[in-house]
């Protein structure tokens, strides 16, 4: 647990509830919390991080479908072979479908002898309440600035005026900042951002509606700048704060409904202006 960097409070909270059988682990995307589920599981299988254990099964993916989490099921009935557990981590919640979080359900209510399961989720908000009241939920911090530029340095090389830029995008999310450089996707970010500065120019703003970035990563670097926005303005913090909360809620409803991107971009830029 020591390699893990940062979340001290967490790590303090798993080892003093060992007996807890399921987990949701919640948090921003990128701020590590598959990294800590995994180190944690590392370490009270076999006390190990750096070998790889046969009672750890994770299920992720862009989707995880009900076919995935009853292989998990039939995981965590077998008899463990190197400890006294069996563990499972689903990354992430928000990647199941309907079908998939009814199955996780039964598994939640009577789960089997001698296992766990950690559940991430990067928006604790829009957890079903049958999921979250048979779960110790644990919730997350985004890490320090220092914290972030150690774990992030340790993964992929950058200056720091590329990580104080990145870190402006994506504050206390180093796997976002990693993906970002690792993929040389930051200029992109970079151009999308500035491009927000200038809303009142129509140019600007069909450059942000029109704009190739994904519209999850688009999201975090609208709310970055709206919270950047509302810590600079002394007047009409009212009014920022409106703005912030309509914009958080659009993008929730997007990714719920698989809303068209430039639909949504559009309607974002409304509001702003």
């Amino acid at each position: 647990m020591k390699k893990v960097i940062g979340h001290n409070q967490a790590k303090k909270k798993l080892m003093n509830n060992l007996s807890v059988q399921s987990w949701l682990i919640c948090g921003k995307k990128g701020i590590g919390k598959a990294t800590l589920a995994k180190s944690f599981s590392n370490w009270l299988l076999i006390k190990s991080y750096n070998e790889v254990t046969l009672d750890l099964h994770i299920v992720e993916g862009d989707t995880i479908g009900i076919e995935k989490v009853r292989e998990m099921k039939n995981f965590l009935h077998l008899s463990p072979i190197q400890s006294e557990h069996k563990i499972a981590i689903i990354d992430s919640l928000e990647a199941m479908t309907n079908n998939a979080k009814n199955a996780i359900l039964k598994i939640l209510e009577e789960p089997p002898k001698n296992s766990k399961i950690f559940i991430i989720s990067h928006k604790p908000y829009d957890i079903q309440t049958t999921i979250r009241c048979r779960c110790f939920q644990l919730n997350l911090l985004p890490l320090t600035y220092d914290e972030t530029k150690q774990v992030a340095s340790s993964q992929c090389k950058f200056d720091d005026q590329t990580f104080d830029e990145m870190i402006t995008l994506f504050p206390g999310m180093p796997g976002m900042i990693i993906n970002a450089i690792s993929s040389d996707a930051y200029e992109a970010y970079k151009c999308f951002y500035k491009f927000l500065h200038d809303l009142k120019n129509p140019n600007m703003i069909n450059k942000v509606i029109n704009s190739e970035i994904e519209l999850e990563l688009a999201s975090y670097i609208i709310r970055a700048f709206t919270l950047e926005s509302i810590k600079r303005e002394v007047n009409g913090v009212e009014i920022l704060l409106g703005q912030w909360k309509k914009i958080d809620e659009l993008f929730v409803v997007a990714k719920q409904l698989h809303l068209d991107k430039k639909h949504v971009l559009a309607n974002v830029v409304n509001i702003m202006t």
